[in-house]
């Protein structure tokens, strides 16, 4: 005969999902009976919910049952608790990942508070050389306290299992550990960065989403976005219109710690708020436990397999609704701040921008620099990057073969990116093959640029190893190779094909310029 244990587990796994369906029911587990607010030794199956109504309120079906019967006539007993702070959710993801995304459970060592990490970005190392990978989250999730004066633990970890995954590095742009004022919250952004243990590797998706972010847009009021949050996943909503027709708001949000502050006044950082699908806590974009989630826009953007991030959520009224009598009959809504005043508030880049920096960095610091050359390995970075998007937006976007190739960078950048951070051997090779153009000056040097073979040689050996780490990029990369192959020993502007350079706009009338001018 099975113990009484037994029986209470069997019960709990064949009546918990029948259970979870009734109104109001936030939590099912096994236990010891409460009675007179003390524990008895008698193990039943525990029903929590966050209010606890007396059964003349309750219609039939809304009534937990006393006894649940098992197959072989066994009575186990059940319990109704009250807990008016707990947040019932099927979809919570409470699983701990390795490589670790975005849109999964994080939260600090030695507390409970649980949040999401949103996503991956990039910020300039602490001693000015070089970037970091950075997870990008909530500062409350980061440091729960951080409305107060007492610090919390920098390591973040993955609760189920997980263990610490890395340390918190800056939070509201401080970094650790925070300032004993504890004041840094009122009109900065509720953002927290954070770095992986060198052990563990990051994954450069957002779970259910795309890719990093590798692409980011400004928020427009009636936008259709979407989030994946630990509580409830991947969910969908609408950024509300505010009167005038922006998106922006300000508003107070209540602070784990106790009081309000207040967010989004005029001169601090943008936020917005994001409307539910429909009423209810099951149709809620974000609930407790989601804070940090990135927000994206639904539609496609401009690089390939991507979504534009347009913001970072960290509020809503989604507790507040699941504590009323009827939660159904009310509206979710959730707060985000503008992604690119969070970025510019945190020093943020995208991961593929870093990748790019990273490789220049590398380019212009192990060469020496002329004592008689001014410009430092930093202007050269920067003066390198200018020139490279420009070549791209005005060089190849008006080229014959050009436009080809730059569909297929849009197509394959955030597999190439993943793979250059992540793997030296590729990040090598792309360092020795961008070296000859980096130090160019204009498009036009680059044009003049020889396709040589050691060039061709080294592209080949960099393709072959993005496409066997991202086989999806072959069919893409393996053209891109063969061209370069049939144009060894030739010029890049030969490769490209005919490029007709854009106009400068011609004068508005009344215009002092050209003749005019010269003639006075």
């Amino acid at each position: 005969m099975v113990s009484w244990s037994d029986d209470t587990q069997a019960a709990w796994e064949l009546y918990a999902h029948e259970l979870a369906q009734l109104p109001g029911v936030v939590a099912i587990s096994t236990g010891r009976r409460i009675r007179d607010g003390k524990e008895t030794r008698e193990q039943t199956v525990v029903v929590t919910v966050r209010r606890k109504l007396p059964l003349s309120q309750l219609p039939s079906s809304a009534i937990v049952p006393r006894e649940l019967p098992l197959p072989d006539g066994t009575i186990v007993g059940t319990d109704v608790v009250e807990d008016p702070s707990s947040v019932y959710s099927p979809d919570q993801d409470r699983a701990s990942y390795r490589p670790v995304p975005g849109g999964c459970e994080i939260g600090p060592v030695g507390s409970t508070f649980l949040g999401t990490l949103g996503g991956w970005f990039c910020a300039p190392n602490p001693d000015g050389r070089g970037w970091d990978t950075v997870w990008l989250t909530n500062a409350h999730v980061a440091d729960p306290w951080t409305f107060s004066a007492v610090p919390a633990d920098a390591r973040m970890r993955q609760p189920q299992g997980g263990g610490v995954i890395g340390n918190s590095t800056a939070v509201n742009g401080w970094p650790q550990p925070l300032p004993a004022t504890g004041t840094t919250l009122n009109g900065v952004t509720d953002a927290a960065i954070g770095v992986l243990d060198p052990a563990v590797d990051p994954d450069f998706q957002v779970l259910q989403i795309a890719p990093a972010p590798f692409e980011i847009d400004a928020v427009t009021a009636g936008l259709a976005v979407q989030k994946r949050g630990r509580t409830t996943r991947l969910r969908t909503g609408t950024v509300q219109t505010q009167p005038g027709g922006t998106p922006f708001l300000a508003a107070t949000v209540n602070s784990p710690a106790g009081g309000q502050v207040w967010f989004g006044l005029p001169g601090q950082p943008r936020m917005f708020r994001i409307v539910s699908p429909g009423t209810g806590i099951g149709n809620a974009f974000g609930m407790p436990g989601d804070s940090g989630s990135l927000v994206f826009a639904n539609n496609a953007g401009q690089i390939a397999s991507t979504f534009p991030c347009v913001g970072l959520y960290f509020a809503g009224n989604g507790a507040w609704v699941a504590s009323q009598p009827n939660p159904n009959a009310w509206t979710v809504t959730g707060l985000a701040f503008d992604i690119g005043n969070v970025m510019a508030q945190m020093n943020l880049e995208t991961v593929c921008t870093c990748v790019v920096r990273s490789i220049l960095d590398a380019i212009f610091g192990r060469r020496s620099v002329d004592s008689s050359d001014s410009m430092s390995a930093r202007e050269a970075v920067v003066r390198s990057e200018s020139m490279m998007r420009r070549f791209r937006a005005k060089v190849l976007e008006n080229s014959s073969v050009g436009k080809t190739i730059a569909a297929a960078i849009a197509e394959t950048v955030p597999d190439i990116a993943r793979v250059l951070a992540s793997d030296p051997t590729a990040y090598g090779l792309a360092v020795d093959l961008l070296e000859p153009w980096a130090s160019e000056a204009t498009s036009l040097g680059v044009l003049a640029r020889t396709l040589d073979e050691a060039t061709v040689s080294t592209a080949v050996a960099l393709a072959e190893r993005v496409m066997r780490m991202a086989p999806d990029t072959g069919e893409t990369i393996e053209p891109l190779i063969n061209l370069m192959k049939d144009n060894e020993g030739e010029s890049i502007r030969k490769l490209i094909g005919t490029y007709r350079p854009g106009r400068p706009p011609k004068p508005e009338k009344g215009d002092e310029t050209g003749k005019q001018r010269g003639t006075k």
